[in-house]
């Protein structure tokens, strides 16, 4: 589900494993759209994302490595 504007550009992003979900921003600080974590996103440590923001990495304290689009589909 998504909450908050899905135009907005990703600057960054922040997860949240306590409420299993990811959430992101703008380069002001603005929060944009939300989306949960997927099934092999067990227990999130961080996340890195690509240059545009197309592309997020969440890494998992199980050390895996599970590879999602900026809307959070899981792309692996």
């Amino acid at each position: 589900m998504l909450i908050g504007s899905a135009a907005l550009p990703a600057k960054f992003f922040v997860v949240d494993s306590g409420a299993d979900k990811v959430f992101k921003y703008s380069a002001s600080g603005t929060a944009g759209a939300s989306f949960a974590l997927q099934t092999g996103d067990n227990d999130p440590r961080g996340a890195a994302a690509s240059s545009d923001g197309s592309l997020l990495w969440i890494l998992d304290k199980n050390k895996t490595v599970n590879l999602h689009n900026a809307d959070g589909c899981n792309s692996n």
